[in-house]
């Protein structure tokens, strides 16, 4: 009787602790969700932050923004927000909540850095793994899409799939997926084509570039042998050096420069719909003043 009992005590100890085990994994997965969806406005997701570029965790738009009568909304339904200007775009996110703003060039850096580290955002499944996905970016077709409320969708509309690798427009038809990967499971859509998006950044000295050049070209990142004034550091390798060897055949985008530049020039990212190879999470334009707008060019806000 007593070893029976014994026994007894043995299996109930062995349950409690299961049961102990099992409630952390539950409150882990609701302490994520709180953090992603409980803190942050509706339609954005959380970001860990980055010692590199001095960001704490943030919220930020799972989606481009929509023009919602009149106000941001990020959300899968709609085109994205275009033809507004990056003064526009600011002031629109400011409205938008306590906290809000346009994303700053310190936040957009913080989630490429996130997402490059995360073997499911490459074609083969492992970091440096052939390219990156870089969004819709081959013009076809020639606009920008809506996006999906599922993201296992994340070829929806490009008329691409995973199983493509036949090449149109310059580009391979897998590397269309607009979906990519944060390193605390959250997915972020368009975060490189379909349109580009303005950064708060805005060059105040000289720009990175290639000597000898004389007026502004796209070129690769890795080709850059100016480095010009930009702050903070925009090269892909100052937040992992392994990628200062990559350029746009790793579907981190290029640069569109000019170190002769002197005048004040606005920062649009990621790349459009059209953009091809020059487009990728790094991808980089310094070509537009602040008060000028485009119809491939939207905006993201964060808080």
């Amino acid at each position: 009787m007593y070893k029976h009992k014994k026994i007894y005590i043995i299996i109930a100890i062995i349950l409690v602790a299961i049961a102990f085990v099992v409630t952390l994994s539950v409150l882990s997965l609701v302490d994520r969700n709180t953090e992603a969806n409980g803190t942050c406005p509706s339609g954005f997701i959380a970001v860990p932050g980055n010692d590199q570029y001095s960001t704490k965790d943030f919220c930020v738009m799972k989606y481009e923004a929509k023009n919602v009568n009149g106000a941001a909304k990020s959300q899968y339904e709609l085109e994205p927000w275009t033809s507004i200007t990056q003064t526009e775009a600011s002031t629109v996110a400011n409205k938008l909540c306590d906290g809000c703003h346009l994303i700053t060039e310190d936040e957009w850096l913080t989630i490429a850095q996130n997402v490059l580290s995360v073997p499911e955002n490459w074609a083969l499944n492992t970091v440096g793994g052939d390219y990156i996905y870089s969004g819709h970016n081959d013009n076809n077709p020639s606009k920008a899409l809506a996006a999906s409320n599922d993201d296992e969708e994340g070829y929806i509309n490009t008329g691409n799939i995973v199983a493509q690798s036949e090449v149109k427009n310059g580009t391979i038809g897998k590397s269309q997926r607009r979906t990519l990967k944060l390193t605390n499971g959250q997915t972020i859509w368009d975060l490189a084509g379909n349109v580009a998006e303005w950064t708060s950044g805005q060059t105040t000295g000289s720009q990175p570039g290639t000597i000898g050049e004389s007026d502004y070209v796209w070129k690769d990142w890795n080709a850059v042998n100016f480095n010009g004034s930009l702050f903070p550091n925009p090269f892909p390798g100052y937040g992992d050096p392994l990628t200062g060897a990559w350029a746009s055949d790793q579907g981190i985008g290029q640069l569109y420069s000019y170190m002769g530049e002197s005048n004040n020039r606005a920062f649009i990212r990621g790349g459009s719909y059209s953009q091809n190879n020059y487009a990728g999470i790094f991808s980089l334009y310094l070509g537009n003043e602040p008060n000028y707008k485009d119809a491939s060019i939207g905006f993201r806000v964060v808080k």
